[in-house]
């Protein structure tokens, strides 16, 4: 896979996709535990707290972008290499685990403090970063039928394929019935929506004639009306809390979305499109950070790093400074971005170690 020339465009598109989910799981495991510290505890709508929700539809449009990328380009292949794209899982996630379980030991190891840190384990190569299952399913879904069923296709049938495959996963009752057969059916289902969204998108290019401004109005105006109904949402909550006479403070919520919300699926479509028409020349760079994201999701998302999301003083900062609010998000995320490419980096120079110890022991043979 790596041997082949990468489109720079979409391996931006991954380092975008990797700093969405790294800030969103900074602000779900920091800010968005310590809500009800105080801060905001008044009943009114704070606009600040919009960040948050904001914030809480990046990691699930980072996860759709990633899918979508691996469908552009793996749709009309029929012979996608399982093992390959297995192996690669497999290796990244075990060096992750090492690391971590190591750095872990040492670090809490050398604190007086334990309380509000996290060892880590060996078994978080079984029990951590869901994503990797979601996506090698829709990975196999791929291989064993869906890239032939696709193929067979016309134009016309195959967006009738996927305007059934998303009014399924979107209307209540449909998609009910189904996450009623197994828990999570209905992520997977998005999942292998946007996956075959992507290979339609390269075959025939649906969105070619709209142009880039309305792109970037669209991106607006659905982020306008999450604000309009975090309001709306805040103001009866507000008022429920107000006509029950509680003695206790108000307590805020943040609204939590799922892969399938359509607020997701509309700003994934779009960021796509956007970095689709980017012509920019080949960029090592780049393409090393584009390779490195799925490390970077290890190293960053892990009870380690959780502990010290949770140490940090969110919700004062949120208050009182939002600029300091947002550059401390920002810190965090570099630091978590900058770890990860650095453990790729370890990794793939190991990967190269244990290839020419290999060669060695082959040539001596």
């Amino acid at each position: 896979m790596d041997k082949k020339v990468r489109s720079s465009n979409f391996e931006l598109l991954r380092v975008l996709a990797i700093i969405l989910i790294v800030l969103f799981h900074i602000q779900l495991h920091g800010p968005q535990t310590r809500i009800n510290d105080g801060a905001f505890s008044d009943p009114v709508f704070f606009k600040q707290l919009f960040l948050l929700d904001a914030g809480n539809t990046f990691g699930m449009i980072g996860n759709a972008l990633f899918i979508m990328i691996s469908g552009y380009f793996l749709v009309s292949n029929l012979n996608i290499d399982l093992a390959k794209i297995s192996k690669k899982l497999l290796l990244e996630v075990g060096f992750a685990t090492v690391v971590l379980t190591i750095a872990s030991t040492i670090i809490i190891g050398r604190s007086s403090d334990l309380s509000g840190r996290n060892l880590v384990g060996i078994n978080i190569f079984n029990d951590e970063w869901w994503f990797t299952g979601y996506y090698i399913l829709v990975i196999v879904i791929g291989k064993a039928f869906l890239n032939k069923f696709l193929s067979r296709l016309e134009a016309k049938e195959y967006l009738g394929f996927l305007l059934a495959l998303f009014a399924i996963d979107q209307f209540h009752w449909s998609s009910y019935i189904f996450e009623g057969i197994a828990n999570g059916i209905r992520t997977l289902m998005i999942g292998v929506f946007f996956y075959a969204l992507g290979g339609y998108i390269k075959k025939y290019d649906p969105f070619g004639r709209v142009r880039l401004y309305v792109l970037f109005l669209v991106i607006a105006v659905t982020y306008l009306l999450r604000y309009i109904s975090n309001y709306n949402i805040t103001s009866m909550n507000i008022a429920r809390y107000l006509t029950s006479e509680e003695q206790y403070g108000f307590m805020q919520t943040v609204p939590q979305f799922a892969n399938h919300e359509i607020a997701v699926v509309i700003v994934t479509v779009c960021l796509f499109e956007l970095f689709k028409r980017i012509h920019m020349p080949n960029s090592r760079i780049i393409n090393y950070l584009g390779k490195s994201t799925l490390m970077i999701y290890f190293i960053h998302e892990n009870d380690l790093f959780i502990s010290f999301y949770k140490m940090d003083s969110w919700i004062g900062t949120l208050s009182e400074h939002v600029d300091q609010f947002v550059l401390k998000w920002f810190k965090w995320g570099l630091i978590g971005i900058g770890l990860g490419v650095l453990a790729y980096t370890v990794f793939e120079l190991l990967g190269l170690l244990c290839s020419k110890c290999k060669f060695l022991v082959v040539k001596e043979k």
